[in-house]
This record gives structure tokens, sequence and C-alpha cells, in this order.
């Protein structure tokens, strides 16, 4: 929505979970926009606790955001605002991993990333239809240990899951950075 509509929403929202949170995650921002939203109200209300970004990108290594916009266009949307770190989440490990180093050059604050397991989300899907976009298969856990090593690798400092990925995974993660 637009910044009239979206910004009252996100303040009522940060406000309602300013005494029961340590940190905000604007996370899964498919526009520059939204993330700004987003952000500003996080900064704004949320009484000095850090705030964070986490984009979601398109699913094609390289594409940017799912809006079109880059991750430099995103990125500056934001640049002013007294952020903790930067994140991109809900998205395909391949496209994290190609995003990380455009984003290293950007900032050197916190970057991070949370992949998920699904298959390409449609461009017509929202929460409110019943598109279902499905796991994929082909990401096993050794590969998406693989692919979170190359995005620490890439600069992340901060590296989990999101959709589709379990505990097993994570555990798998953990053991491995962990020896690393």
């Amino acid at each position: 929505p637009a910044a009239e509509e979206a910004l009252p929403v996100y303040r009522n929202l940060v406000q309602a979970l300013q005494p029961y949170v340590d940190l905000y995650i604007c996370e899964t921002m498919s526009t520059a926009d939204e993330a700004l939203n987003a952000a500003s109200q996080a900064v704004a209300f949320g009484g000095g606790k850090p705030v964070y970004v986490a984009w979601t990108l398109h699913e094609r290594p390289g594409r940017g955001l799912r809006s079109g916009e880059s991750v430099a266009q995103a990125y500056n949307k934001v640049a002013h605002l007294s952020l903790a770190g930067f994140l991109f989440n809900c998205t395909s490990p391949e496209a994290i991993v190609a995003a990380l180093p455009e984003l290293r050059t950007l900032t050197d604050k916190p970057i991070g990333c949370y992949a998920n397991r699904m298959n390409e989300v449609s461009p017509a899907w929202t929460l409110d239809n019943e598109i279902n976009t499905g796991r994929r298969s082909d990401l096993s856990t050794d590969y998406f240990v693989d692919m979170s090593k190359r995005c620490v690798a890439a600069g992340a400092s901060i590296v989990g899951g999101c959709c589709g990925i379990g505990p097993k995974d994570i555990a798998a993660l953990s053991e491995a950075l962990t020896e690393a």
C-alpha cells in the first residue's frame, strides 16, 4: 500500500510489540518502499531497539528484489535510517549467494540471510489466494549447508533458514559452522 496507508499500520505494530521484543526485523520486504515504510516506523517508534531489514529476492540470481528493483536501489532507499543490519530471506539460496556480494559493497554493517526451500514463487501468489508453491526436492540438507557456507564466505555473519528449512537443516548448519 501507499505510505499514507502503510505507515500507521507499521507504527501500530511497532508500538504494540515494543514492550515485548529485543529487536525488529522488517522481513520479506519485496520492494524498496515497503522496506522504507516498515523500517522507518520501527526506528522512530521502537524505543531505540535494533532494526534490521530483510528483503526477498527474485528467484533468478542477479535479478534484484521481487519488485525488479536492484539491491542497490533497495539499500539506498533505507540507507539514511539507523539500521543495525541487512538481510535476505524467504528466497532461494542461489539468489541469496548471488546478491550478498553486492550488499557487502554497500555497507559495513552486519549482513546475513535465511534461505527457503520453496519452489519458485509465482508472481500471482499472495497471502490471500490458494496458489501453492510447494517444496524443492533438490535442496537437501547438505546442499543447504553448502550454500549457507558460501553465504558466510560472501560476508554473511547472520545465517539461518526460512520456509521449508527445518531443525535438522539448522542443526547440520550449526555443526558445520562450529567445525569451520
